[in-house]
């Protein structure tokens, strides 16, 4: 503790850093769910990993994936609602109130961390999760939608599809039929036609397409020779 004093005496094999107020260790060959008097909430019986806030896990979300004899599950610690141990595959990656849940791998929903209760009806779909509110979701049909936290649901414009599937400063970058690059707002509709053979997300309301071209929202282009955004503002600059 702050003074020094051990508030959990050593005695597991690995421990992680308490989330929400739990932590995951992992005793006799397996993890648990322990709470900070060290009472385990969930026994140590199960493979045990924190969703994470973006692909490449930059942050910790406060969701714990639980897996044993090839069925999932999850602990949310903002809650400390038990899923059980449901479905086949569970993904975390953002904070939304959602995580994505598979009965198999055909098909999938968003359901709620924190009761269980669904987004969506079970369908073969594919998302990296919501950013900004709305999730990227591809279907198996090859379709491509956005979903609001509130379930409703946006197609993209016709022949326009999403390759990267994350929404970035409230742009999704998008390509057309002929592979060129443009951008999609958060409503579904096109900010700006694609029109670009590369292109980066927007960051700070700036992104960076073709040969080092720096555009805006309305896809101004602002300064050339640019190599990449790396925001957010400081100072006037960027």
């Amino acid at each position: 503790d702050e003074t020094g004093a051990w508030g959990i005496a050593p005695q597991y094999a690995q421990a992680q850093r308490f989330v929400n107020g739990y932590a995951i260790v992992k005793a006799a060959g397996a993890e648990g769910i322990i709470d900070e008097t060290g009472r385990y909430v969930i026994p140590p019986e199960y493979s045990i990993w924190e969703g994470t806030i973006g692909v490449n896990g930059r942050e910790g979300n406060g969701v714990f994936v639980m897996e044993r004899d090839g069925r999932c599950g999850w602990f949310d610690t903002q809650s400390g609602f038990i899923s059980g141990l449901m479905w086949q595959y569970v993904e975390s990656w953002d904070d939304s109130p959602y995580v994505l849940a598979g009965i198999n791998r055909d098909l999938s929903t968003f359901v709620h961390r924190a009761t269980g209760e669904r987004l969506l009806p079970w369908q073969d779909m594919f998302s990296y999760g919501f950013r900004e509110g709305v999730a990227v979701v591809s279907l198996g049909d090859e379709e491509t939608v956005l979903v609001a936290l509130d379930g409703s649901v946006t197609r993209l414009p016709e022949g326009i599809d999403a390759p990267y599937g994350e929404v970035a400063d409230g742009m999704l970058l998008v390509t057309d039929e002929n592979g060129l690059y443009g951008y999609v707002g958060l409503d579904g509709q096109i900010a700006i036609k694609p029109q670009y053979t590369e292109a980066s997300d927007f960051n700070s309301g700036y992104a960076v397409v073709n040969d080092g071209l720096l555009i805006n929202r309305e896809g101004n282009v602002i300064a050339e020779g640019v190599l990449s955004v790396c925001g957010p503002w400081a100072d006037g600059s960027i």
